[in-house]
């Protein structure tokens, strides 16, 4: 079937394309003081500034001046070390909110999965919060210390009520109920969570195995905030296989602040069908920065819509808000390492900075971006913008496109994204072998929407891409390597 293309003729652009420039500036004091022993600061995204303006002052970004270097979140007064065998769920269980720093002696830890649940293998944790916050987990250096187990950091699943042993709300699905419906036992309970999401963990330094048998995710946050992991490495998870798109860690039902500094992204275990490093699903301000993806298959970095946890939180209700709506939003893609892959970041998400990252081999398409339409809120609403998205300072030595703004068919049956995809800015990267086109723009053709029952014209499609979509001091061609 012919589709309608859209696309960036890369011979009119390259006349626009001049040689490669710098991207680096200095950067500003970060406004937010740190106290000893306050663990991971608490910072939400400024809707006011730029995400670049705003990364460019948060305290977790270690390039920026007073920022917090990799691996040096301060840790709680309350210092517990323990060896292979112990118990760490005990540790959680008795400091409960109090603040702990669990220290690991170097050795192999084996937790198998004591958090069950029936049916759902998702839903199988060996350690989990139970809704506390201020928790980290140590070793003193990175490769000394491999925990074999999954842990859910949390504040709704298997924390409903917090705290208790036999929880009520075990799953995704359990958890989304539970906010959204007036007659859950938990109702009010859940709403308060995600007006005050815990939070404050870190881990540092620790690699998570699958051992060949703990599915993906091997680190799991849910309804949570303010967690970072420092120097963490991943491999040999499985996959189970109703999941389409799991990641060695992912974050979802209402996540902010939520970090990977320093990570390592091996390969999953043998036979497992793909690997994707992280999968964040409306995350608020975070990302992933200094990490190397190199196990991963078909895409590395995930960031997608949460329309299950949109929700009117604020007290006295007041409608769903766009600080509420959960399509991610100050991402941050920052000196990443990505092996020969498909689609290295792909997401349906706003205002993201995609900067300093290397790509030594061939990537199809670095940058994917698609719309999104609400079904559970489609008047309230109707779509999430999926725009504001600065691409600068990358060096690729071969591709097909630096983005793709992609509306499939299946959008538009649920809504018209008007102006919902697009305003990017392709500035001073190095793309040494350009395939294609620096920006591809692919919409659904008027016989597939005529197939599809869909009325739209072509205007109303094309309008779907919002503007501008500009490029700025690219470098092109072999030398700019």
């Amino acid at each position: 079937m012919k589709r309608s293309w859209l696309i960036w003729s890369s011979v009119a652009l390259l006349g626009l394309l001049a040689a490669c420039q710098q991207a680096g500036q200095p950067q500003p004091v970060v406004p937010v003081p740190r106290q000893p022993g306050q663990g991971v600061p608490r910072v939400d995204p400024d809707y006011g500034l730029s995400v670049a303006d705003w990364w460019a002052r948060h305290p977790l970004n270690p390039d920026a001046k007073g920022g917090i270097p990799i691996g040096g979140v301060a840790p709680f007064g309350n210092v517990v070390t323990l060896r292979p065998g112990d118990d760490v769920q005990a540790v959680i269980d008795k400091y409960q909110d109090q603040g702990v720093t669990i220290r690991l002696e170097p050795g192999t830890y084996y937790w198998p999965l004591v958090h069950d649940h029936p049916t759902d293998p998702t839903a199988r944790f060996s350690v989990v919060t139970r809704g506390y916050s201020n928790i980290q987990l140590v070793a003193d250096e990175p490769g000394t210390v491999v925990v074999k187990g999954r842990i859910l950091i949390s504040g709704i699943q298997f924390a409903m009520p917090k705290g208790s042993k036999e929880p009520e709300v075990r799953t995704y699905d359990e958890s989304s109920l539970c906010k959204a419906s007036y007659y859950h036992p938990y109702y009010e309970d859940c709403l308060q969570v995600l007006r005050d999401l815990p939070g404050n963990v870190y881990i540092k330094n620790i690699t998570f195995d699958g051992n060949g048998e703990f599915i993906a995710p091997l680190v799991n946050v849910r309804s949570a905030r303010d967690v970072v992991l420092d120097n963490v490495t991943f491999r040999n998870n499985t996959i189970d296989p109703d999941s389409h798109h799991a990641g060695q860690l992912e974050a979802a039902s209402a996540v902010n602040n939520v970090w990977v500094r320093g990570g390592r992204f091996l390969e999953a275990a043998p036979g497992a069908p793909y690997s994707i490093a992280t999968y964040m699903d409306g995350l608020h301000g975070g990302g992933v920065i200094y990490s190397d993806m190199a196990g991963t298959k078909s895409t590395s970095n995930l960031f997608l819509t949460n329309d299950d946890f949109t929700e009117d939180t604020d007290l006295p209700r007041d409608g769903v808000q766009p600080d509420e709506y959960r399509n991610g939003r100050y991402l941050v893609l920052a000196h990443n390492t990505y092996p020969n892959i498909n689609t290295a970041i792909a997401m349906t998400a706003a205002d993201s900075l995609v900067e300093a990252n290397e790509v030594p081999g061939l990537v199809n398409h670095f940058v994917a971006v698609n719309p999104m339409c609400s079904r559970r809120f489609p008047e309230e609403v109707g779509h999430y913008p999926q725009i504001r998205h600065l691409i600068r300072g990358n060096a690729i030595a071969e591709l097909d496109d630096v983005v793709t703004l992609e509306a499939v068919t299946d959008t538009f049956k649920v809504c018209l994204p008007t102006a919902g995809l697009g305003q990017v800015r392709i500035e001073n990267n190095r793309l040494g072998h350009l395939r294609e086109t620096p920006v591809r723009i692919l919409l659904p053709s008027q016989e597939e929407l005529e197939r599809a029952g869909l009325s739209y014209t072509q205007s109303q499609v094309e309008g779907v891409i919002a503007k501008p979509n500009e490029l700025r001091n690219n470098c092109v061609g072999g030398s700019c390597q």
